[in-house]
């Protein structure tokens, strides 16, 4: 007897963007900004589903006199195990993410 594919495995990708609003103590020093990030995930056979992510942010300073851009970005991985089997339903989603800030700082003059 042959081993029929698992139509569920395989790689899925993912893409979004997203708005940042800050709130608290940054709301008072940081613009709204923009971000978009992309994921792939391999579904393993069954419940569980290895990834990875990347992500791109930018913020903007209220500094007066100052214009700053702040960029963000993150790269991470992933493991997803899901209660229901082919990858549906409720799960839980274990995450580990380095993230890395740049502050670009130009003088606006007249």
């Amino acid at each position: 007897a042959a081993l029929a594919a698992d139509p569920e495995q395989g790689f899925k990708l993912g893409l979004g963007g997203q708005i940042l609003i800050p709130a608290g103590v940054l709301s008072d020093n940081y613009n709204s900004g923009i971000g978009a990030h992309a994921q792939l995930k391999y579904m393993l056979a069954g419940r569980v589903a290895l990834g990875a992510n990347i992500g791109y942010s930018i913020l903007r300073t209220r500094i007066p006199l100052i214009g700053s851009v702040n960029t963000l970005r993150q790269v991470g991985v992933q493991i997803d195990y899901f209660f229901e089997p082919g990858g549906q339903g409720t799960f839980p989603t274990l995450e580990v993410n380095r993230y890395f800030y740049r502050s670009s700082f130009a003088t606006n003059v007249g």
